[in-house]
């Protein structure tokens, strides 16, 4: 089995999957180097750095109209954040990068395709070469029951997983009586973790010096910005205008401002625009709710230090325990976050902007901006209770069937042969 790998997690999690899948000796491990960091992650594998191959790279009109029909987070980046089309430069290149693509899979007879998000605009793209002459190819992300669960989808993940999409599949779900193993990442292995990364952030620099890297990059790295953010998870325990929880109040967890779920599947250009949207909708709530249930917003940890958000003098922002403040909210209102999952599993009324792999009705409340305020509404009545049942079974089948026990941090054969085995089943 030959196997190409793009960009991984900063992890070796994709690279020794990949060791583990080709266990003969005349399988090829190739890997696509973007960025010359994400080398430190992938050099058990040959690699590819396509920057180079791309120079002189020749496309036709059809590669141009695979970028130009493909939704991608750079394609969202600057139609939402930049409000612009593509440049020519952009869509040429891009172009030149599905050219190399398809003659590569078929050139090296690539069986299978790893890859970390599947909406960099490079893995986009890759999927749908894919497609053609249907390689398979398989997408991991950050698990939903952490640290002990990984996601790992063959058609894509959040919005676009495999997941079934009705309440009517999980209700007859036959529950198992199983408890996941504790894959907790040690104090010491974390900073294994973290001195790996800031190996990353020095290649990376090598890298653009270079010119190694792919000159369409998916986020910027900066030492500044990790070192701030590192020193305000580490030392910053509380933020806000107040610390103290309203007896009564509507929970909005905030979620990154470059996450894929703004930019692709999400109606909201940034993070600012979706709490001004929330706070304008609040303000046109009837004044016996606003009487009763203030707003509460928590901002992301990973962005503390590093973004700087203006909210309405009569919102808290709190930095309280998230699980304090899901387990009191009245409703938690999100894009489409972590946070609301866990709000789920609680049994608490979940209101769903974005498109979510959870967006399922009697699960949540799926709703959209112009019906927020009606949904809010509905909501806090007493009688519109979520189905506890159909979210437990629904939470099961996630937990045991489509999450694969392991941590891309830490994680040992029973991982690996787990995800072979979901492999060769579908």
């Amino acid at each position: 089995m030959n196997i190409l790998i793009l960009e991984p997690n900063y992890s070796n999690f994709e690279q020794d999957l990949a060791g583990y899948l080709a266990k003969e000796k005349k399988d090829k491990i190739y890997s696509f180097i973007f960025n010359l960091g994400l080398y430190a992650y992938l050099w058990k594998t040959q690699p590819i750095f396509v920057n180079k191959k791309l120079k002189y790279q020749i496309y036709d009109e059809q590669d141009k109209e695979f970028v130009l029909n493909t939704k991608t987070l750079f394609s969202e980046q600057i139609k939402k954040r930049e409000k612009r089309n593509f440049t020519e430069q952009e869509i040429i290149y891009q172009a030149k990068y599905v050219a190399f693509a398809k003659h590569f899979l078929k050139q090296h007879a690539i069986d299978f395709v790893v890859m970390h998000n599947d909406l960099r605009w490079q893995h986009a793209l890759t999927i749908q070469v894919c497609q053609l002459p249907n390689i398979r190819y398989l997408v991991t992300e950050f698990g939903v029951f952490r640290p002990s669960t990984i996601t790992v989808d063959f058609k894509g993940v959040n919005a676009y997983s495999s997941l079934p999409k009705t309440a009517n599949f999980y209700q007859h779900y036959e529950m198992p009586n199983e408890i996941l193993t504790d894959y907790s990442t040690s104090f010491f292995k974390q900073l294994w973790v973290y001195g790996k990364f800031g190996g990353f952030l020095s290649l990376n620099l090598i890298g653009q010096l270079f010119k190694l890297n792919v000159l369409l990059q998916n986020k910027q790295y900066s030492f500044l910005n990790y070192t701030k953010l590192f020193f305000s998870q580490t030392f910053t325990k509380t933020m806000g205008e107040s610390t103290k929880t309203p007896k009564k109040y509507l929970f909005v967890p905030l979620q990154v401002n470059t996450d894929t779920q703004i930019l692709v599947h999400s109606p909201f250009t940034d993070i600012q625009s979706f709490i001004t949207f929330v706070e304008n909708t609040y303000l046109k709530l009837p004044q016996t709710i606003q009487a009763e249930y203030r707003l509460v917003f928590k901002v992301h940890p990973m962005e503390l230090s590093v973004q700087h958000y203006q909210f309405h003098p009569n919102s808290l922002v709190l930095n309280s325990d998230t699980h304090a403040l899901i387990q009191d909210a009245a409703l938690v209102i999100t894009i489409n976050s972590t946070v609301g999952f866990e709000a789920l599993a609680l049994h608490k009324k979940v209101l769903v902007l974005g498109e979510a792999f959870y967006k399922i009705p009697q699960i949540c409340i799926c709703s959209q901006p112009n019906t927020l305020a009606e949904d809010i509404i509905n909501g806090l009545q007493t009688n519109n209770e979520p189905s506890s049942e159909i979210i437990d079974r629904f939470i099961a089948y996630l937990k045991y069937e489509y999450q694969i026990n392991g941590n891309v941090y830490n994680y040992d054969i029973c991982t690996l042969a787990a995800i072979k085995a979901k492999m060769f089943a579908d």
